[in-house]
């Protein structure tokens, strides 16, 4: 890998993972400083090495999405931290005030199910057989839409400076996408019956 896809791929796995800690529910109230002192960088670096010190991982599935799985499984780690858990600088006029819904669902501790991991790895799964048929297609632009959702990037500027797509084109292969997506849903639900 070149030094610029290197730095290519950690970027977009940084704003992956900013994302994916905003997410979730932290004890100061943001995903900018982590238990432990980790941040959404040192969770890539961690990762990255990882994969590099000889990480086990499915070979068809390309580097970055294993990647987001291994920041997926330490920030799950980080949310069920007992240091995660703790209520620290708390401000003392919240009790003062009557509770309302938002404060009471932020003491609610996110609970991973085996349900849950199930339905997540089906939906990456899934994302992933979009993305190699799309490949396998040559519908280059489209397989960029999709890929630059998938590391996180919801908004249309984000999506477009990340694929370095032009208005027009993003346009049509949005559209194409579209088309493309109706197609999967249909054949995949017929292939279920």
């Amino acid at each position: 890998m070149e030094d610029d896809e290197l730095l290519d791929l950690m970027n977009r796995l940084t704003a992956f993972t900013v994302n994916y800690l905003k997410g979730r529910r932290w004890r100061n109230g943001s995903g900018e400083v982590l238990p432990n002192g980790e941040d959404s960088q040192s969770l890539v670096q961690t990762a990255l090495g990882k994969l590099l010190a000889g990480a086990k991982w499915d070979e068809d599935k390309p580097a970055w999405l294993v990647l987001q799985g291994i920041i997926k499984g330490r920030v799950q780690s980080l949310v069920n931290s007992p240091e995660n858990k703790k209520l620290i600088d708390c401000n003392e006029q919240i009790f003062a005030e009557p509770f309302e819904d938002d404060f009471t669902d932020s003491l609610v501790d996110e609970v991973t199910t085996p349900l849950d991991e199930i339905l997540e790895k089906e939906s990456q799964d899934r994302i992933f057989s979009i993305i190699e048929e799309l490949e396998n297609l040559g519908k280059v632009e489209e397989c960029q839409i999709v890929e630059a959702i998938f590391c996180g990037n919801i908004k249309r500027a984000d999506i477009l400076k990340d694929t370095e797509l032009d208005d027009n084109d993003y346009d049509a292969a949005k559209k194409r996408l579209r088309r493309f997506l109706e197609n999967f849903r249909q054949k995949m639900a017929t292939s279920h019956h």
